[in-house]
């Protein structure tokens, strides 16, 4: 057995004319190529653990953006039912005082979602 021969001379017809040429007196009757697959191993073997991480983190990720999403969905009511509670007297205080908490609400959405690059600025 021959190690450490370079991957670009590994071609049959290659390596029998050489040895053809170096070995006169000596006849060859078969050639084979072996490889060593041990590195390949390896590689297989990060390449599945790293597509199971991926499916780990996809699945992560759909259940972060499920919960913003009905946080998204249900802070608006949330909003607009404490402000009803409040029992301001007049109209435009009560319009003020939603107006004020749903900027704010708003504010922290693009901050939460932009931190979280779920959302692009183009």
């Amino acid at each position: 057995m021959i190690r450490g021969i370079p991957y670009e001379a590994c071609n049959e017809e290659k390596l029998n004319e050489y040895f053809k040429e170096a070995y006169p007196a000596d006849n060859i009757t078969h050639l084979t190529l072996a490889y060593n697959i041990n590195q390949l191993q390896h590689c297989y073997k990060r390449r599945k653990l790293n597509l199971h991480i991926s499916q780990q983190s996809k699945k992560m990720f759909d259940e972060r953006v499920l919960l913003l999403r009905i946080f998204a969905a249900t802070m608006p009511l949330l909003v607009s039912v404490i402000s009803l509670l409040e029992k301001q007297w007049k109209k435009a205080a009560l319009d003020k005082s939603m107006m004020i908490k749903l900027f704010v609400y708003l504010s922290m959405m693009i901050l939460v979602l932009s931190s979280l690059r779920l959302i692009r600025y183009s």
